[in-house]
């Protein structure tokens, strides 16, 4: 695991027990993705080094970037990891938290690439045979890549499948120079 992720592994479990218990995990998953996003921008990682700045100004300025200045549970949130210097932490965060939600909820998340546009009935049928396959309901989301030149390739975690004509054509070309 790198660095940011065993950091940031106990704050996501404590974080989605707490909201589990709360019944808040919607809101914490959205808050997340948004938080990730600002942790992102370069600008705003030379705030999190920057010495001159207090943790309570960073807390601060995320809140306002949020629109939540009210929010308690935010606020409480950031400051614990602005105090243990854990802000950068938040993206790695906010992938195990979703992890730690999918897992429980017996959902995964599937990306299928292909050359064509797919139409909504054969998305359903590619979520249907997945989820039937890996046992969880499958969330497909479909990216457009002409590169395929043809037919499908489907990530999901770790494991890919690659029906496209492109990987085809690299599977013979690395029979071929053997």
């Amino acid at each position: 695991m790198p660095k940011n992720t065993n950091m940031a592994y106990p704050y996501a479990t404590a974080l989605y027990e707490s909201a589990k218990k709360s019944g808040n995990i919607p809101y914490w998953l959205e808050v997340l993705e948004s938080l990730s996003a600002i942790v992102k921008v370069k600008e705003f990682k030379s705030l999190l080094f920057n010495p001159k700045i207090s943790n309570t100004d960073i807390v601060n300025q995320i809140m306002d970037v949020l629109s939540r200045l009210d929010d308690n549970q935010l606020a409480s949130f950031l400051n614990l990891l602005a105090v243990n210097r854990r802000l950068e932490c938040l993206p790695e965060i906010a992938v195990i938290f979703t992890k730690i939600f999918q897992d429980d909820e017996k959902v995964a998340d599937a990306t299928l690439e292909s050359a064509y546009p797919i139409i909504e009935s054969d998305k359903e049928y590619f979520e249907q045979k997945l989820s039937a396959t890996i046992g969880k309901k499958v969330q497909v989301n479909i990216i457009i890549n002409p590169n395929l030149i043809g037919g499908v390739k489907i990530t999901i975690g770790d494991k890919v499948i690659d029906a496209s004509v492109l990987g085809s054509i690299k599977k013979m070309a690395t029979q071929l120079l053997k």
